[in-house]
């Protein structure tokens, strides 16, 4: 199709203000998967993103769209209501590059109807790493742990 001005379809990521570490992250989930994506850089705000997600999504060819804002990232499907989207989620200092690579993986499996990647069990696992660090610290010292008390 030469001369033709067609996007090749691709999950459209809208970012505005993000942080690149979050960007790269989320671009390698979805590279992971083996799904193109295009990534723009916009400015918009809190109440203008949703917006700005939608239209984004309802261009893609794909009809997924996530969008970065500072440490919030939303996903978005096509057939979605706009104030409605899959998932919208504000990242922690601790672990928002591995929970931006989880959502960018769930972008991508989302077009291949796959089941989703869990995003929850994060925090979970962080905070057994913690309690598990603890006690061992706390046994370095001789002192008696219940594992009830954590």
């Amino acid at each position: 199709m030469i001369g033709s001005n067609v996007e090749k379809p691709a999950i459209f990521v809208i970012a505005s203000n993000a942080e690149k570490a979050v960007v790269k992250e989320l671009l390698a989930g979805i590279e992971e998967e083996g799904i193109p994506y295009d990534v723009k850089n916009i400015t918009f705000n809190e109440s203008s993103v949703l917006k700005y997600l939608h239209e984004a999504c309802q261009k893609s060819r794909m009809g997924i769209a996530v969008a970065i804002i500072d440490n919030r990232i939303i996903l978005q499907h096509n057939k979605l209501r706009q104030e409605k989207p899959l998932l919208d989620i504000n990242l922690n200092f601790y672990d928002k590059e591995e929970k931006a690579r989880t959502i960018g993986a769930n972008a991508a499996r989302l077009y291949k109807v796959m089941p989703l990647k869990g995003i929850g069990n994060l925090e979970d696992k962080l905070r057994e790493k913690i309690t598990e660090t603890v006690i061992s610290v706390l046994k370095n010292f001789d002192i008696e742990i219940h594992r009830e008390g954590f």
